[in-house]
């Protein structure tokens, strides 16, 4: 754990420092992760809160990207980039980069005899590629975990768990939820853990092995196969032509908070949302004065929670369409 951390933690429960320190991360027996996993989600946002305080900039909202993986702390900052555009233009040649790179690795296996990576198979991994990346860059923005500090009119700090993400990124995991939950509505299931082999279940190719689903586990496993493969393509192809509809959002920025404050119907779990309509969005903002720059184009979020209502009419079209023609195979005659 990192030592400012284990620092915070220490003068804010002495009992902690009493604890044991483990050297073997891999050792399953370490008390101070057992006493830090059994903290409350108000206890652990409070210690990271005062964390970003101590190790962030409070000149750019303390603002600290925590997606692993995502910037090289020895070579680079968040603020070597000039604005969210180079932040995330930057990551997608770094994709593009990855899947060529990867490319030559599996010519390689190809030239040592591969009895996977045949030459048809190779060209046609260079030929998806070659499709992907055609016109260039376009808006990546996955989703990125951040963190930061805001402050109001009155000067008052709130620490925001948050994610920076494209609007058709956020469409899309709203509907693939959407689609997931009219899966379980008319095909219910559970997954067969009386098995006892958890990880043996879940490589179970059999789905009558593998599901539990009312004597419908085949109907199931082919559902979800369409699934898939609508949300690969059909599904991106209406958020992208959806987003290409409401041209007066270009440049803009939307805003979703939600549990910051606990009441009886919703329990403490922060997190916000800071989505980028498209490319001209990010090259609005700049990495060193985020907060000010987003809001300065930021619109009404009702705006974007009527074009997720308006998709999801769609989305339940054409998923009862080819439900409908799923189930029929499986009816008996």
């Amino acid at each position: 754990m990192n030592k400012i951390l284990e620092d915070i933690i220490e003068n804010k429960y002495p009992e902690y420092k009493k604890l044991p320190i483990v050297d073997n991360i891999l050792d399953d027996d370490n008390p101070r992760d057992d006493f830090w996993d059994d903290l409350s989600e108000r206890e652990h946002y409070d210690i990271n809160a005062e964390f970003l305080k101590q190790t962030g900039n409070p000149e750019y909202d303390y603002l600290t990207c925590w997606e692993p993986g995502r910037i090289d702390d020895e070579k680079e900052t968040l603020f070597d980039f000039k604005t969210m555009y180079d932040f995330d233009y930057s990551w997608w040649e770094f994709q593009k980069q990855a899947e060529y790179d990867g490319i030559e690795e599996c010519k390689k296996w190809m030239e040592e005899g591969s009895d996977h990576w045949t030459p048809e198979k190779v060209a046609e991994s260079i030929n998806r590629i070659n499709e992907k990346f055609k016109n260039g860059y376009e808006i990546y923005c996955t989703g990125d975990w951040f963190r930061l500090i805001e402050k109001d009119i009155n000067n008052q700090e709130t620490f925001l768990y948050a994610q920076v993400i494209s609007a058709r990124w956020y469409l899309f995991y709203e509907l693939e939820g959407y689609l997931s939950d009219l899966q379980d509505e008319l095909l219910p299931y559970t997954l067969n853990e009386d098995r006892g082999d958890f990880l043996k279940m879940l490589n179970e190719k059999d789905p009558e092995k593998r599901y539990k689903a009312g004597g419908r586990e085949k109907e199931l496993d082919t559902l979800q196969d369409l699934i898939r493969k609508y949300e690969q393509n059909q599904l991106l192809d209406l958020i992208d032509t959806t987003l290409l509809t409401y041209p007066k959002f270009s440049g803009r920025t939307f805003r979703f908070d939600r549990g910051y404050y606990e009441t009886e119907t919703q329990k403490f779990d922060p997190f916000t949302d800071f989505i980028f309509w498209d490319e001209q969005s990010l090259r609005n903002v700049r990495t060193t004065n985020f907060l000010n720059d987003f809001t300065q184009k930021e619109k009404n979020p009702e705006d974007f929670t009527e074009i997720i209502e308006l998709l999801k009419v769609q989305v339940k079209k054409d998923f009862m369409a080819f439900y409908d023609k799923n189930r029929s195979r499986y009816i008996q005659k």
